[in-house]
């Protein structure tokens, strides 16, 4: 199985050499992922999504493109939450 990371901010911001203001007016835009809560006062992004998006810039993707890229991003993330104290799984909205 591959090594799977999360980027905070800055390295997401090192990674794409965008600003911070710029990776957040693209989240509002639709142009780029949205972070996933990792903690009560913490994101990040999924590394893969990064550099999905990367590659996407790097072809010429247009705007319309990017969204379309960011929702398949989006709907293809996990939505089941694992307690891994008991290995149990449960539903999005919890227990």
């Amino acid at each position: 199985m591959a090594c799977k990371r999360l980027l905070r901010l800055n390295s997401v911001v090192e990674k794409t050499g965008d600003s911070v203001s710029g990776t957040y007016q693209k989240i509002l835009d639709g142009l780029f992922p949205q972070p996933v809560k990792i903690g009560a006062r913490a994101s990040a992004w999924p590394e893969e999504e990064i550099d999905t998006i990367i590659t996407a810039y790097i072809a010429g993707a247009s705007n319309s493109e990017l969204r379309n890229l960011v929702v398949q991003i989006h709907s293809a993330r996990p939505t089941a939450v694992v307690d891994f104290r008991t290995n149990k799984h449960f539903a999005e909205d919890g227990p």
